[in-house]
């Protein structure tokens, strides 16, 4: 059985997004974390090195 090269395409999108969001980096970061998961095609590693050069937020943050 072959794998639908649209639905691999789909999970990897999912994981990217799911690492970026999920991220101890994506701590006090939120909102930047999701922009770059859901708005650009950075790569994981990217989107964590720009993640660290943020200032986190202070008080309550969704995570």
């Amino acid at each position: 059985m072959k794998t639908d090269p649209r639905e691999t395409a789909r999970r990897s999108e999912r994981a990217r997004m799911i690492a970026i969001i999920e991220s101890r980096e994506a701590v006090g970061r939120h909102e930047l974390a999701v922009h770059v998961a859901l708005h650009t095609d950075m790569t994981v590693r990217e989107a964590l090195a720009l993640l660290r050069t943020a200032p986190r937020a202070f008080g309550p943050t969704i995570h």
